[in-house]
C-alpha cells in the first residue's frame, strides 16, 4: 500500500470514530440518534410523496395521451354548443380582447366576427383552425391598426 491510500484509511478511520462519539455520548447521544431518526424518516416520507406525485403525474399524461389517440383514430363529429365553447376558452390566450369577438359554431363550421387587431388575426384564425372538431373557419373579423377610436378595444387586456 502507498501512502496515499494509508493515509486515507486513517482519515476515514477517524471520521467514523468521531461519528460513533458523537452518537455514543452518554449525555447527548440519546438525542442525537432521535434526531437523526426523525430526519431520516422526514426525508424516507419526503422521497415516497414525491415518488407518489410523480407516479400519479405519469398515469395522468398516459391517459391523456391515450384519450388523444383515441380522438384521432375515432372522428366522432362535436355537438355546436361544446364546440364553440372549446373556441371561446382558447380566445383569451390568442386575443388581448376576447369580449368582443363572437363565436357561432354550425357543424364544425366557426364563424368568427367582431373587433380585433389587425395584428392578432392571424393567429387566431390559424389556432381556432386547429382546434379539435372544427372542419372550416369563417372570418367575419373587423381588423383594427390600433385600438385608439373602438370602445370596445379601449382598456387593458
Amino acid at each position: 500500500m502507498g501512502k496515499k491510500t494509508s493515509a486515507g484509511f486513517l482519515i476515514a478511520g477517524a471520521g467514523i470514530g468521531a461519528g460513533c462519539m458523537f452518537l455514543m455520548d452518554p449525555d447527548r447521544g440519546r438525542a442525537r440518534r432521535a434526531f437523526l431518526r426523525d430526519k431520516t424518516g422526514s426525508a424516507f416520507r419526503g422521497v415516497c410523496a414525491s415518488l407518489e406525485k410523480s407516479q400519479t403525474h405519469l398515469a395522468n399524461r398516459a391517459h391523456g395521451l391515450a384519450a388523444k389517440a383515441t380522438s384521432l383514430v375515432r372522428q366522432e363529429p362535436v355537438d355546436n354548443d361544446r364546440l364553440a365553447a372549446r373556441v371561446r376558452a382558447k380566445l383569451g390566450r390568442l386575443v388581448s380582447h376576447p369580449h368582443t369577438i363572437d363565436v357561432i359554431a354550425q357543424h364544425g363550421r366557426i364563424t368568427v366576427r367582431g373587433d380585433v387587431l389587425e395584428k392578432e388575426a392571424p393567429g387566431l384564425l390559424s389556432a381556432v383552425g386547429a382546434i379539435h372538431g372544427v372542419s372550416s373557419v369563417c372570418d367575419c373579423l373587423l381588423r383594427h391598426h390600433d385600438a385608439a377610436n373602438i370602445p370596445a378595444l379601449q382598456g387593458g387586456p
